[in-house]
């Protein structure tokens, strides 16, 4: 052992009570620990026109190293200042989650079975494709052996072993990795512990991000006796929050990292060669005890308050995979917690109960097909978890009745997490309301028909009807509109389900099958603007998933739902009647809005429709639009069995 290393780790083992966090301790603790994080820190004197505020407390950053003993000290303040508040994800109870099977014990440097008791820390990283052990049922048996982990040290990637040290140092005793704490050829345990990956973070004492670097060898720097210097450059030493650009780093693209931030309640960050501190409560870095702008505010994130948090897919959707056939199972654990919320669950990313809504995702930019395998194939072409690139959040979350009310007039009330905005939007803002026109069957052959059964809208005559019997578990509310509230104080423009099970099921499905009317319309006009749309003469619709331009302009298209514009001006909304019908002479003109064959009252209705193209008797999704009610039942005459995989 290195000299300094031995004197930083007896000046740790002097400290230890410090650095380990009890659960319980007096409130001269809490004002002892306090003292001792102040005092490293100071306010810093400000000029007349300095636009600091004057709480902030500063410190100087040491250009080579981070200070450790600080980590403990945030870890410490956390569990006496913040309580629950940190140790509960969304509010929920983490138990009902899952825990690790297996845990590294940094201290004998070996793999051990986990138990409840144990305190653990988590890791977070870029695997990339550096070699790295992996725990397989062959050597789980050598692992288990104490120094296994020292012996074999050149065969684990630098960031896994830089945060070994580095738990050691903070005073924990067990660390979960998953390359060594889920056994890799084991499909039964592997598949258990990626759906208990929700539980495996939310239930950590901390975890421990490596956001620096490309891969898992470019380990913690700046972390003195266990790692090289860091090189932390003039400007992030003098302004740190105006040039952190979280969004930039690798890990912050790659998409299994994206649970693992969503549910680790307490986090230590390394990023831009700086360490910085993430809790529900406060956000601090090395320089500073003011708190910085957290890189993903999700933290509360709560998925009983949104029926379904289109925010979290879109931001997930964006992210790379090093297998882009792990489209779903990085995304699984997230959709198992989600699913408390959701009568019937998740099929192939998309809820049951409002699967008709959930089906009109569509793409902001041209996206790329995520491709599993053939034999094991589950990412679908007609869910989101087939497809990386961004998603339109605020357009397909018009599709959601429940969230949005609406008046004659051009105020409208948002419902956003479930609670009344009070803000006044433009009065072109759409809300649409969807009527299912086909029966849904899903499965993974051709053969297999399992119904789709969405509930969503078992109570929305209440949307127009405030005086109908309630079900249970709702009571009427009045915000210059009749909502309803469930007993968690939710708000709805109509009454939804009330889930009673934990957990329902979260399954993937090849296809999806139903009976529906198909038809073939010509385009008169392709985007030239770069967003992806084909217009007809009575509607349009999206492409955007790298479909090519049909050489005679023929558009194989199928309905799946019908909908109505209820409110606002929906025109220049995606699939919108803004479009092009020919007039006379070959002349385009907008589609007039006083076309009364197609208005009713205040609502224009419409069927959804899908383009698909083929594989032999498979089709898949293309594109998706809107065409007006009277056109498609007009020319849309074939009854057609669609098989959409």
């Amino acid at each position: 052992m290195s000299g300094s290393k031995e004197n930083l780790l007896n000046k740790f083992s002097r400290n230890a009570a410090s650095l380990r966090p009890e659960k319980t301790s007096s409130k001269n603790g809490v004002s002892s620990m306090r003292s001792k994080l102040l005092q490293k820190y100071k306010k810093p004197s400000y000029g007349p026109s300095s636009s600091q505020d004057p709480g902030f407390l500063s410190r100087s950053l040491d250009t080579s190293w981070i200070d450790v003993e600080m980590m403990g000290h945030w870890l410490h303040l956390c569990d006496q200042e913040h309580g629950g508040q940190c140790q509960k994800p969304f509010g929920l109870d983490s138990a009902t989650f899952g825990y690790p099977k297996l845990l590294i014990d940094v201290h004998k440097k070996c793999i051990v079975e986990a138990e409840p008791s144990h305190r653990y820390a988590c890791l977070s990283y870029v695997w990339g494709n550096v070699p790295t052990l992996k725990t397989t049922q062959d050597n789980l048996l050598d692992l288990k052996k104490q120094k296994s982990l020292e012996t074999r040290g050149a065969e684990i990637p630098r960031t896994i072993r830089d945060t070994i040290n580095l738990i050691d140092q903070l005073g924990l005793r067990y660390l979960w990795v998953d390359s060594l704490c889920i056994i890799q050829d084991d499909a039964r345990t592997k598949h258990d512990q990626i759906q208990s990956m929700a539980g495996i973070y939310a239930n950590s004492y901390v975890t421990i991000i490596a956001g620096n670097g490309w891969d898992a060898n470019h380990g913690l720097r700046g972390l003195q006796g266990i790692t090289e210097p860091r090189q932390l450059s003039s400007f992030l030493k003098t302004d740190f929050q105006e040039n952190l650009q979280p969004y930039s780093s690798i890990w912050y693209s790659r998409g299994w990292t994206f649970q693992e931030m969503v549910f680790s309640p307490r986090k230590i960050m390394f990023q831009y060669q700086l360490a910085t501190w993430e809790c529900n409560e406060k956000s601090w870095h090395e320089s500073s005890l003011s708190k910085v702008s957290t890189p993903m505010d999700i933290s509360r994130f709560h998925p009983k308050v949104t029926p379904w948090k289109s925010k979290l897919v879109r931001d997930y959707s964006m992210r790379k995979l090093t297998y882009s056939g792990d489209g779903l199972s990085a995304i699984s654990s997230l959709l198992s917690v989600m699913s408390s919320s959701f009568k019937g669950g998740f099929i192939s990313g998309l809820p049951e109960m409002f699967f008709h809504e959930a089906l009109l995702w569509q793409p902001d930019e041209v996206m790329q097909r995520r491709q599993a395998s053939e034999e094991t194939s589950d990412l679908p072409s007609w869910s989101w978890a087939g497809w990386e690139g961004g998603i339109m959040l605020d357009d397909w979350l018009a599709h959601y009745s429940h969230l949005t009310t609406y008046w004659s007039r051009p105020e409208e009330l948002v419902l956003d997490d479930g609670n009344p905005t009070g803000r006044d939007l433009d009065a072109s803002r759409p809300v649409f309301q969807i009527t299912p026109t086909v029966t849904w069957y899903f499965g993974n052959t051709i053969n297999e028909r399992i119904p789709i059964t969405p509930s969503g809208d078992a109570h929305v005559k209440c949307l127009t009807d405030p005086f109908l019997p309630l079900p249970p578990g709702y009571s009427r509310t009045h915000f210059d509109k009749v909502l309803y509230k469930d007993k968690e104080n939710t708000l709805s423009t109509y009454p939804l389900p009330i889930q009673t099970e934990k957990i329902q099921r979260i399954v993937s499905a090849r296809y999806i099958f139903c009976s529906t009317k198909r038809a073939c319309y010509k385009s008169n006009k392709w985007s030239e603007s770069g967003d992806g749309r084909v217009y007809f003469s009575a509607g349009s619709i999206i492409t955007h998933l790298g479909a090519q331009r049909p050489s005679d302009d023929i558009y194989e298209l199928v309905s799946i739902s019908s909908g109505a514009l209820s409110y606002g001006d929906g025109r220049h909304f995606w699939g919108g009647f803004s479009g092009i019908h020919t007039k006379p002479g070959g002349r385009r003109a907008p589609i007039p809005l006083s076309n009364t064959s197609e208005v009713h009252g205040d609502s224009r209705e419409f069927y959804y429709v899908m383009w698909i193209g083929r594989k032999g008797v498979i089709a898949y999704r293309k594109g998706l639009g809107r065409i007006l009610k009277s056109s498609w039942e007009e020319h849309a005459t074939e009854d057609y069995d669609l098989i959409l995989g």
